[in-house]
């Protein structure tokens, strides 16, 4: 892969906060809450930015369906 195709594959698999209260439908300040109590996952921290992995965001939301 080229590393402007790595860039977007791995854009596309972690997710800002706002892409999360997106998918969620929670409001920002909620994902933040829910992530100091351990109800969300901990974001990743990389370079000055915070995202989350989608597929924990996705297991989580998957689990509590089934």
């Amino acid at each position: 892969m080229t590393q402007s195709l790595e860039k977007t594959h791995l854009e596309k698999q972690l997710l800002t906060v706002k892409e999360v209260a997106a998918v969620t439908g929670f409001g920002v300040s909620t994902i933040w809450r829910k992530v100091q109590r351990g109800a969300l996952p901990e974001p990743l921290r990389l370079a000055g930015s915070t995202r989350w992995r989608r597929a924990d965001i996705e297991a989580l939301f998957r689990d509590k369906a089934a």
